[in-house]
């Protein structure tokens, strides 16, 4: 009795394409003692195992053109020297995938004086977030706002009540300040339709 085994076809995340990717299998070629195990002690006496990636050169076995490959393998090296460049690179050396958004310096900004890479920390589970959603309402908040047509005209015909207003006996100080930072946010910092 055979048994099948149910195929799912699922987004790819980016470590099942790096392995694949990084899998000489790929390029056709059979590989054996890529790595090596190792036992540690730890500070506590106990032994843990260690699984160690060799570099090519000590590998046990590496048939090149052994099957039928996706890809030939002066591509496959060509894209693992290409992969080696976008992995996060050391503090000194520069490097790193190209990274999206519009931040045009986003991880190729450096230290002038230490030369490590300079980055965003943001303190707390999504306060950075949080910040920057306040921050946005509140300058929204502070955008002047278009004048529609009958509210231009409205504040046009106000314009001979505002000198009586301003005038009057019963005007404060208090009052006029008020309507200068009234003029100053509506009149001056308004656009018109």
């Amino acid at each position: 009795m055979s048994t099948h085994a149910e195929i799912r076809w699922v987004e790819a995340s980016y470590h099942a394409i790096h392995q694949v990717l990084s899998n000489p299998v790929y390029a056709g070629a059979y590989v054996y003692g890529k790595t090596r195990t190792e036992m540690a002690l730890e500070p506590s006496g106990a032994r843990r195992k260690r699984i160690k990636h060799l570099p090519r050169d000590q590998w046990l076995v590496l048939l090149q053109e052994h099957h039928r490959g996706y890809i030939d393998w002066q591509t496959y090296e060509a894209n693992q020297q290409r992969i080696a460049k976008n992995t996060r690179p050391g503090p000194h050396k520069a490097g790193g995938a190209v990274r999206e958004g519009s931040a045009l310096l986003q991880g190729l900004a450096s230290c002038g004086h230490c030369g490590r890479r300079l980055r965003t920390h943001y303190r707390g589970r999504n306060s950075a977030q949080e910040t920057a959603k306040a921050e946005l309402a509140r300058r929204e908040n502070e955008r002047p706002r278009v004048l529609s047509r009958q509210e231009r005209s409205s504040l046009a015909a106000l314009g001979p009540d505002l000198a009586t207003v301003w005038h009057a006996a019963t005007t404060t100080p208090r009052d006029r300040k008020e309507l200068l930072g009234t003029w100053n946010r509506h009149g001056r910092t308004s656009r018109c339709a």
